[in-house]
């Protein structure tokens, strides 16, 4: 131990090492060799031997200690990683067996009615919840894309103006016109607008003007304006802004979609749609020569055009009787079906609400 020679090992022999080591530490003097033993001459020999021994301990132990600690470290190691490895192959054994589950319960969900909508989905492992969630939403497309493939393309506007329409209705109106062909502008028909042909050219001029492309919704109306005062106008929802015609189809005013705040029409069946605009409100209701239910095909339009322009959803309100402001001035719209009321009309209710006479 206290020659580097003999220490740890030494391959010679008993006297070969003894020798070794005395003359390591310059005591072979000192020392007469027997057959079996050895005989030191003076005792401080033995002493400097037992001191350079206990001097030599401390580094011993520390020798052990490094090593037994590494050891114990390193069989620590290799179990957690053989821990590791058996919960990461579990682990995948378990998301297998998961994604067969799935891949059996919707083998052949191509051929079902309704395309896997009734399926359940299986509980998920935790460490796969996000992954499931998002294929969830996969497999909600691909239903909506199979369904839509069946619509004619012609037809494929209309049903996503309908859809837009039902969300912003949210199942607050039960009367909303869906069963019903959605043709967008009316007033350029012939069989809705008898100068139908004079309304067409105009509006290719307005389409330069004020910069639109297209014509999405046009409708006669009912307007009031804040001194109570009612006025036929034709309105339009084009694919940039609102249009208000009069009757002879000159432009009125030009509305901006960013500048409106919400919408608002009754869960009944009458026409009235109101706008909201800061300081003063587009309170309107539509008629046509059939009767027919075209105030939610217009919010439809209002709904998606306001969503792009302001990039989030806008707010629709449907109540009985409606609130807007005219003038800076709160009002109350009340709703009365008249029996022989052709065309809705406005009147005054008190100082300040409006009644609107309905079309039964």
């Amino acid at each position: 131990m206290i020659c580097s020679s003999t220490w740890p090992n030494y391959n010679g022999n008993d006297k070969s090492g003894v020798q070794a080591l005395l003359t390591a530490v310059n005591l072979e003097k000192d020392a007469e060799y027997g057959k079996t033993k050895i005989f030191i001459r003076t005792p401080q020999s033995i002493t400097t031997l037992e001191e350079m021994r206990s001097a030599k301990i401390p580094e011993l132990v520390e020798l052990l200690q490094r090593n037994i600690r590494g050891g114990l470290a390193r069989q620590f190691v290799r179990k957690l990683r053989a821990k590791k490895k058996i919960i990461t192959c579990y682990r995948h054994w378990k998301m297998k067996v998961y994604l067969n589950k799935i891949v059996e319960a919707f083998r052949n969900v191509r051929s079902m009615r309704d395309l896997g909508k009734s399926v359940s989905w299986p509980v998920p492992p935790k460490a796969i919840e996000t992954f499931i969630n998002q294929l969830k939403i996969v497999h909600g497309r691909w239903r909506a894309w199979m369904i839509i493939s069946k619509i004619p393309e012609a037809e494929r506007e209309e049903v996503h103006l309908k859809a837009s329409a039902a969300e912003a209705l949210d199942g607050r109106r039960k009367e909303w016109g869906c069963k019903r062909r959605w043709k967008g502008d009316y007033m350029s028909l012939d069989s809705e607008n008898r100068n139908a042909n004079r309304f067409r050219f105009l509006i290719e001029t307005y389409k330069v003007k004020y910069q639109f492309r297209q014509v999405l919704f046009s409708s006669q109306a009912k307007k009031v304006n804040l001194h109570s005062q009612v006025s036929d106008r034709i309105i339009l929802f084009t694919d940039s802004c609102i249009l208000k015609l009069n009757p002879k189809y000159k432009v009125l005013k030009q509305i901006s979609y960013k500048e409106a705040t919400g919408i608002a029409l009754t869960s009944g069946v009458d026409q009235l749609l109101v706008l909201k605009f800061p300081g003063n409100d587009l309170v309107i209701c539509f008629h046509n020569p059939g009767n027919e239910d075209r105030v939610t095909e217009a919010l439809g339009v209002a709904f998606q055009r306001m969503r792009k322009a302001k990039r989030e959803t806008p707010d629709v309100k449907v109540e009985d009787e409606l609130s807007c402001v005219l003038g800076s001035r709160e009002r109350t719209i009340f709703i009365r079906p008249a029996a022989n009321q052709k065309i809705p009309n406005f009147k005054k209710n008190g100082s300040r609400d409006l009644l609107l006479l309905a079309v039964q």
